[in-house]
């Protein structure tokens, strides 16, 4: 496993190193993404504490969730979350993605379920997306984590919910390594 482990760092190093002096016009020829996101792809790169974390396949990309509309839509701010963790995904592809929300609207999917169609649509490959589907909080969400994570990861949530997931994560996955990203 150790071997593994170290095979799939190297990689992701190898492919680390040559992706920050890509231009978005030499990136886009190589990956198929669109145009737009190219650059916010390689901007990630200049965010040290999230590239060193993510420098390790056992660290993972945490989304966490928001009430949706009572129409079963995402509002605004989850969007922005799933943008946000789509681009590090696809950035980072040996890293695997927690999407954690439970069911908030008695008529809808939970937040996990309906965040892991929005990540799959927006290129983000199924097999990578791990859903917990009982937080109904940002403690809960914390929980789950614990549970599923070892080593510890990035957290993407918005800026102003930012400090106090950081907060909850440190408090209720102690130990670990938290590193946010704000959407």
């Amino acid at each position: 496993m150790k071997k593994i482990v170290a095979a799939l760092a190297t990689i992701g190093a190898t492919m680390l190193a040559f992706t920050p002096t890509a231009d978005a016009q030499s990136l886009s020829s190589r990956v198929e993404l669109p145009a737009a996101s190219v650059g916010s792809i390689v901007s990630h790169y200049s965010n040290k504490e999230v590239s060193s974390t993510l420098l390790r396949p056992d660290a993972w990309i945490v989304s966490l969730g928001a009430r949706l509309n009572t129409d079963c839509t995402m509002p605004g701010v989850l969007k922005e979350r799933l943008d946000k963790t789509a681009e590090l995904a696809i950035a980072y592809p040996l890293n695997p993605v927690l999407v954690t929300g439970g069911k908030t609207q008695s008529a809808c999917p939970s937040e996990a379920t309906a965040m892991k169609a929005g990540l799959v649509a927006r290129g983000v490959v199924p097999w990578r997306i791990a859903t917990d589907t009982t937080a109904l909080s940002t403690v809960g969400n914390a929980q789950a984590a614990n549970k599923l994570i070892r080593y510890g990861g990035v957290v993407v949530t918005s800026a102003n919910h930012l400090p106090r997931a950081l907060g909850t994560f440190n408090t209720y996955a102690p130990g670990k390594h938290w590193v946010g990203l704000p959407a």
